[in-house]
């Protein structure tokens, strides 16, 4: 950030820096660094901002975003108030990669579900280089002065530090590090068979394996397709990952007929659970997260014989318990649930689209539906509830089990809005009480 008196001094450094951009190869910057002048394509704006050196005399916040990234998403409406609370002293810009085209959509969306007008800055290139990461959200804490006083998650974003930063004095919130060299891999093949010259795809019939975590890689899920003898699936990679998480996945077809099984459907029973997955609450930082992950997150890679395709996830579970201290069981339980059922006989919900691919648009404030299968609304319920006030299980008792059509807008953050919504299309997600079939994990005797 460049104020009058520095203008003279800094434009040899400025030109000398868009050499650098101009070469691809922009240093990137840490607390304690001076910010260069850089270009803001900003977009939805009501003030013309072209560059950082538009906001001198404010400190800033660079909100880095994407549309995909649900607490993203959740808090740019919340950023924009608190930007408006301290207007004369702070500035906080959203930013992100993705195009004017991509992100239209999503803030009108916003616009009419809360009012707010969300802006920020798109088709960034700079402002991610000069600040690596690959968790979001990711913010940046920029002084007065131009100098970076900090690089957190959003968890560190609260009054205590605001006042803090404004009033020059050091926040309180961890540096966020999550940039390691990364290693490409192919979730289809074998891990160990990438990078070994001895034992390849050729040779490998069937093997599982669990290693520590591995920094270089992300958190991720993936697998290879099976062939017609047992059609399914043969191949499952699980990176960097919770025990319980692996748990999950392997009973989440059984119990959900979907590839992911929600926290809440799953009960542990152990002497100690942080051993086997994270804690919950605004203490459990991203960066907390991810020290945690570097003591007791596991990688899971299993390959099943071609004939065997149908079973994978069986012989899942059957090898999880070999390698981890646990048991795990499908038991009913009583429990407080978001029950999906039907209202009357309406069938607005169904879908009217001929046999054909789906499409799905689904943000914090809007879902739509052209023929999408209920599983996917099922596991899109999940990801709402994530995000709600009470954690409940999800049940669907509406008896259908096809495609949906659905264009509903609202503060989806809110299970009432979303509710009210979609009761529009004949059908209610009640919270009563019911037998759930939980998956129950306890420590092996």
């Amino acid at each position: 950030m460049i104020t009058g008196k520095r203008i003279k001094a800094l434009i040899p450094a400025l030109l000398y820096c868009g050499v650098l951009l101009a070469q691809d190869n922009i240093r990137s910057l840490n607390a304690g660094d001076d910010v260069p002048d850089v270009a803001l394509q900003l977009f939805n704006s009501d003030m013309a901002i072209d560059n950082l050196a538009d906001l001198k005399g404010k400190a800033i916040i660079l909100d880095f975003w994407a549309t995909w990234c649900k607490p993203c998403v959740s808090d740019l409406p919340k950023n924009d108030s608190i930007q408006k609370a301290y207007k004369d002293k702070l500035e906080i810009i959203p930013v992100t990669a993705e195009s004017p085209e991509k992100v239209q959509s999503l803030l009108t969306r916003i616009k009419k579900a809360t009012g707010v007008k969300v802006r920020t800055v798109v088709n960034d290139e700079v402002l991610s280089k000069l600040f690596p990461h690959k968790i979001l959200p990711h913010y940046v804490w920029i002084g007065r002065d131009g100098v970076v006083k900090g690089i957190t998650d959003n968890y560190a974003l609260n009054e205590d530090n605001l006042n803090r930063f404004l009033g020059g004095q050091q926040i309180v919130a961890a540096t966020k590090t999550d940039v390691v060299e990364s290693v490409k891999m192919s979730y289809a093949k074998p891990m160990f068979t990438q990078h070994n010259t001895l034992i390849n795809e050729d040779n490998l019939v069937a093997y599982s394996m669990v290693t520590r975590y591995m920094p270089q890689l992300s958190m991720a899920v993936g697998g290879g397709p099976g062939n017609e003898i047992g059609k399914g699936q043969y191949k499952i990679m699980i990176t960097n990952e919770t025990p319980v998480f692996l748990f999950g996945v392997a009973y989440a077809l059984e119990l959900t007929g979907s590839l992911f099984l929600e926290e809440s459907r799953i009960m542990l029973e152990t002497k100690d659970s942080l051993l086997y997955t994270v804690g919950h609450g605004p203490e459990w930082t991203d960066q907390r997260y991810i020290d945690w992950l570097k003591n007791h997150g596991v990688c899971y890679d299993l390959m099943v014989p071609m004939a065997d395709t149908a079973r994978l996830y069986k012989i899942m579970q059957k090898d999880l318990e070999k390698w981890f201290p646990l048991t795990a069981n499908v038991e009913k339980r009583k429990k407080i649930c978001y029950n999906l059922v039907k209202l009357g006989n309406s069938r607005k919900f169904v879908s009217q689209q001929p046999e054909g691919e789906a499409d799905r648009e689904y943000t914090v404030y809007n879902l739509k539906y052209d023929h999408v299968p209920m599983v996917t609304f099922m596991m899109d319920l999940i990801q709402y509830g994530q995000g709600w006030k009470h954690h409940y299980p999800f049940v669907n008792s509406s008896g259908y089990e096809g495609f949906m059509d659905l264009d509903i807008t609202g503060d989806f953050r809110d299970y009432h809005a979303f509710r009210k919504e979609l009761q529009k299309y004949g059908l209610d997600l009640v919270i009563e009480e019911a037998d759930v079939e939980m998956l129950v994990i306890r420590d092996r005797k």
